[in-house]
């Protein structure tokens, strides 16, 4: 791998992406609506577009020895367009028209970035009851995604990778996801509205997500499944305990206070074989010292 396109490059995944393609030797193109001032140089090129502009690639890229387009863009992830239906499909469509330009670019591979919330959406809908999550649309939508951008990839002879991340955290998230709503509410001496925490979870720190990304994109076997995490598996009120003691160990934690929308993930579904086996992924950044490094950089924000 020597040039790649990173859509959503600016991003928290996106930006430490780019880092360890870089550390890697991978010149990089990055495509973002979020350009502002970034500067291009020897190892990155910068491209200014948005999702719904996805089709002027070609024109706006006219480099054709790109090996692979790494696609982490996605409107709507963790605010309230996660339930807005308009903007996950098009998002659903944006991912297709990729594969396609991909093929019109003449770039061989194409990796997604997949969520466990797309598992999570399968189970929603096998239970067989109404679904009341307010933000089932993105799942339906990442799941949607994959599929029809898979079989796009098939018919065009495009290498298909969708790693599916389990849970990412990390110095540079600006966001109000589980982990830094849960270190904010600690260091602020105030116990975090959480479930029971009976689901079996994994978390990844940022830079090893960023590691195995690269990996799979290198190594990774044309439409084989992979997920990413760090391979150990428990309850979510143990890691989250862990967590609690790590940033302070004297702030209750408010287990039970959320009783709606909790999904549970059977252990069974955490498949890791493929990623360790292909790749030789092994993570570096224990639990305790990514919480560590998060709560730090919170603190300075």
């Amino acid at each position: 791998m020597k040039k790649a396109i990173v859509t959503g490059g600016m991003g928290f995944i996106g930006g430490w992406l780019v880092r360890e393609l870089h550390k890697q030797g991978v010149y990089v193109i990055i495509v973002d609506k979020y350009i502002g001032d970034a500067v291009d140089n020897e190892n990155t090129r910068h491209i200014c577009c948005e999702l719904s502009e996805i089709n002027r690639l070609p024109e706006l890229i006219p480099d054709r020895d790109i090996d692979i387009v790494f696609h982490l863009a996605w409107q709507g992830v963790s605010d309230a367009d996660a339930g807005n239906y308009s903007v996950q499909l098009a998002n659903v469509q944006a991912a297709v028209d990729l594969v396609g330009i991909a093929k019109q670019m003449e770039i061989p591979s194409f990796l997604g970035a997949g969520s466990l919330h797309e598992i999570e959406g399968r189970i929603e809908m096998e239970a067989q009851k109404p679904i009341s999550n307010p933000r089932f649309a993105y799942k339906a939508a990442k799941y949607a995604a994959h599929c029809l951008a898979k079989a796009k990839a098939g018919e065009n002879e495009i290498r298909f990778l969708w790693p599916i991340i389990t849970n990412t955290y990390g110095y540079g998230d600006r966001s109000n996801r589980l982990i830094n709503y849960f270190i904010r509410s600690v260091q602020s001496g105030t116990a975090p509205a959480l479930s029971k925490g009976e689901q079996i979870y994994d978390f990844i720190y940022i830079s090893d997500l960023a590691h195995a990304l690269y990996l799979i994109g290198e190594k990774g076997v044309d439409g084989r499944d992979y997920m990413i995490g760090s391979g150990t598996l428990r309850p979510l009120k143990q890691w989250l305990e862990e967590a609690g003691r790590t940033i302070d160990p004297k702030v209750p934690l408010g287990f039970g206070a959320i009783k709606s929308n909790v999904v549970s993930i059977p252990e069974e579904a955490f498949q890791y074989e493929s990623l360790f086996k292909d790749t030789g992924f092994a993570p570096e950044i224990s639990f305790a010292e990514g919480i560590r490094l998060t709560a730090k950089w919170l603190l300075q924000r």
